[in-house]
């Protein structure tokens, strides 16, 4: 009986499972991640570079296994027997699809909040993993090919959370909103303050958590995965702003260790550890490298860490075309993006007449370009005759504050007569919850085209949401754009939108600044009910005691 019991209280307790992913698709691995992130289950991976003791050594023996692995393309061969034959009990996953199975994985997990992430950009789905299992989310990918299908999926399951990570298309927000579904959204344009705002949540929520992982977020390791420590993105030349970040957090003691699991980053970490700390003048951050891994089941000694590359953005851009604008007194160049992420872009072009040079003109700010659009800018220089010759050099990366690689062409540029008579102007803002609908009105006397975007003050840092669709207003025609939770927190709103009558050249600008409403103050109102409450008490009690006197009377 003794024996029945306990075995009864054993199964009760339930034991977790050791989910494995053998598969050459990095979003097997992603969805398998963030399902044991809510399942509780461990997570082990072959990478593509495989120890095999190593891997059979840290999956063990005689367990539980769900075999997530792929129906095509699969790491190792024959896992599944292998695995059986070390006593393991087996469930196998034919991953034939990866975003089905994503699907399919995020409905075995019962999870009811989500993230979701733009496939292209895997070290989104790196920097996302301990905010998702801090919070008991699951996320799924979605872009224009698979918006339908996470629609669908999230319509049948009543979400209580649904967070935009990094850009999103605009499709994808406008089903959500047209389905009913309320979502917020951190998209700054840079990855790097995106990972930084999430590291924020996380570190509100879990204030005892002091380490974060050092990672530039492009490829999965077995700490990443766990879920434990948050990621900390990085690159080989750490950006001014995570550098003040990591400053500014150790000085508040919220991150003190920061733990390396690629050694190649081992001296950019030390490099940034000595800076940090010879700035605040005391040892606030302490770096740790991760050299090796330790696996018993396969032998003494140190194995090489296990890596797993994720997707990242292929990034494309041509310069189609430049012409001379004489009526604008413009040159106006063409860009077109030919990657499978958004692109931002800063050119220099030094313009020549007859072969002279007679200016230098360019980007103060990066040039936003949607993946498959076409966009003009219309650089000003007054040029009377002559043959004109443009040469520019266009720099662009995914990320507006890093544009790491570069273009160059040379353009004989004609001349054209326009003049754009197109107007623009925000004419109203309505707030709803969290969100602010701006209507933008054709207030001129022909056609128009704009791309909206807002500029917003949460606690003096100034965050900046783009709308990647260009709307065409016909004449005394308006637009209803809505930024979803910018009003959380916010202090102060400018709305606008880059705008002009060619669909290539929105080069006007309208904008106009909005104060949202002040939340409520109930402190009055909260203080009156309660000396009221103090008041019918104490009527109360004087009438019983009134009562019991005449009682005895």
């Amino acid at each position: 009986m003794k024996h029945l019991v306990l075995a009864l209280l054993l199964l009760s307790l339930g034991f977790s499972a050791t989910v494995v992913v053998n598969s050459q698709d990095g979003r097997d691995l992603v969805s398998a991640t963030y399902y044991a992130a809510n399942t509780g289950d461990r997570i082990v991976f072959v990478p593509p570079v495989y120890n095999e003791p190593v891997t059979y050594g840290k999956i063990g023996w005689n367990g539980e296994v769900l075999l997530v692995q792929s129906a095509s393309n699969p790491i190792i061969t024959g896992m599944a027997d292998a695995l059986r034959n070390r006593g393991n009990t087996v469930e196998t996953i034919s991953s034939a699809e990866p975003y089905q199975t994503n699907r399919m994985l995020a409905e075995r997990s019962g999870a009811r909040k989500f993230i979701l992430v733009d496939p292209v950009y895997g070290y989104n789905t790196v920097a996302a993993v301990a905010y998702a299992k801090q919070n008991s989310m699951y996320l799924l990918f979605v872009d224009k090919a698979q918006k339908d299908a996470v629609i669908s999926f999230l319509n049948g399951k009543a979400p209580q959370d649904i967070l935009l990570y990094g850009y999103v298309d605009a499709e994808v927000k406008d089903a959500l909103s047209s389905n009913g579904l309320s979502y917020r959204e951190i998209n700054t344009g840079d990855k790097f303050d995106d990972n930084m705002q999430m590291l924020d949540l996380y570190l509100a929520q879990n204030p005892a958590k002091k380490q974060a992982i050092l990672s530039d977020g492009n490829a999965f390791e077995d700490t990443i995965t766990g879920g434990d420590d948050p990621v900390l993105l990085i690159s080989p030349v750490v950006p001014a702003g995570v550098y003040n970040y990591v400053r500014d957090r150790a000085s508040e003691g919220k991150i003190s260790v920061g733990l390396v699991v690629d050694r190649e980053y081992a001296q950019t970490a030390y490099d940034l550890k000595e800076s940090v700390n010879e700035e605040l003048g005391r040892e606030a951050l302490h770096v740790l490298v991760k050299f090796g891994q330790s696996v018993p089941a396969a032998g003494s000694g140190l194995f090489d860490v296990d890596l797993f590359p994720v997707m990242g953005p292929i990034l494309g851009l041509e310069i189609r075309g430049a012409e001379y604008n004489t009526l604008a007194r413009e040159l106006e160049v063409t860009y077109a993006n030919t990657g499978n992420a958004q692109e931002y872009v800063k050119s220099r072009i030094i313009v020549y007449v007859d072969g002279y040079p007679v200016g230098t003109v360019g980007d103060e700010e990066p040039l936003s370009i949607p993946r498959g659009q076409t966009i003009g800018k219309g650089y000003p220089i007054g040029i009377e005759n002559g043959a004109i010759l443009a040469n520019i050099t266009a720099m662009f990366g995914s990320s507006r504050k890093s544009t790491e690689n570069g273009v160059v062409a040379i353009l004989n540029a004609g001349r054209v007569e326009f003049t754009d008579r197109s107007l623009l102007e925000i004419s109203s803002f309505t707030e709803d919850g969290g969100d602010l609908f701006v209507t933008y009105s054709n207030a001129g006397n022909t056609s128009v085209y704009f791309r909206a975007d807002a500029n917003t003050n949460v606690s003096g840092r100034m965050t900046r949401i783009e709308d990647d669709r260009v709307y065409p207003l016909a004449q005394g025609e308006a637009k209803i754009v809505k930024f979803p939770g910018v009003l959380k927190g916010s202090s102060g709103i400018v709305a606008g939108a880059g705008y002009g009558s060619r669909e290539a050249f929105m080069d006007k600008r309208a904008e106009k600044a909005y104060a949202p409403a002040p939340a409520a103050d109930y402190t009055l109102l909260l203080a009156g009910l309660l000396v009221l409450l103090v008041l019918i008490i104490g009527y109360l009690i004087l009438s019983r005691g009134k009562s019991a006197a005449k009682g005895k009377r």
